[in-house]
This record gives structure tokens, C-alpha cells and sequence, in this order.
């Protein structure tokens, strides 16, 4: 989702994820009696938001250390693919808090 433009996402996500959780169950990844496409989706939406934030904080610390490394044009980028992904998907979150951590050394 970090590749493709806003766009481009918006008008197959829905499509990509659905092949996405039809190749797990097909796999026997998922039982989709537990695992649900909707339930499914929900971690995505989530899951989705929780990593764009990680992403922009690691490439805050990232172009602290060396802000020659990212070019302005790089963090406008990053910066508004999150902005986008999160408007779209954060009415329909219900979690409110970030799981996942990194350790950055």
C-alpha cells in the first residue's frame, strides 16, 4: 500500500484484499468460520494505520540521524500515503491504541 499511489488503492483495495483473504483460506492459512473477511479486513484497516504511524516515526528518527538521507519529496510521500490510508479507514477503527513496537538501535 506504500507503492501505489492514493488513487490506485482506493479503487482496488477492496478487490486486492479480497484475493488477498481468498489465497489464505485457500492455503489453510485462515478458517474463515473464525477468521471472517470482515474480521479480516478490520486487522487490515488497523494493522494498516498502526504501521503507517511506525513508518513515519522511524522515518522521523531515520532523517534526524542523517536528513540527507530523505528528501523532502520522500516524506511528502510517506506522509500523505498515511494521511490518505488513515482518513479513509479510522472511522471504522475500534482500536485506539498501537500494539507493535520496534526496537530502534
Amino acid at each position: 500500500i506504500s507503492n501505489a499511489t492514493i488513487e490506485l488503492r482506493r479503487q482496488h483495495e477492496e478487490q486486492l484484499f479480497t484475493a488477498y483473504y481468498q489465497r489464505l483460506i485457500s492455503y489453510g492459512n485462515v478458517d474463515p468460520k473464525i477468521f471472517t473477511r470482515d474480521v479480516c479486513f478490520q486487522r487490515y484497516k488497523e494493522g494498516g494505520i498502526e504501521r503507517w504511524v511506525q513508518m513515519l516515526v522511524i522515518l522521523a528518527g531515520i532523517n534526524l540521524r542523517d536528513p540527507t538521507r530523505l528528501t523532502d519529496e520522500a516524506m511528502t510521500w510517506f506522509n500523505n500515503q498515511a494521511t490518505a490510508f488513515i482518513d479513509d479507514h479510522i472511522a471504522s477503527c475500534q482500536r485506539r491504541s498501537l500494539v507493535s513496537v520496534y526496537c530502534l538501535n
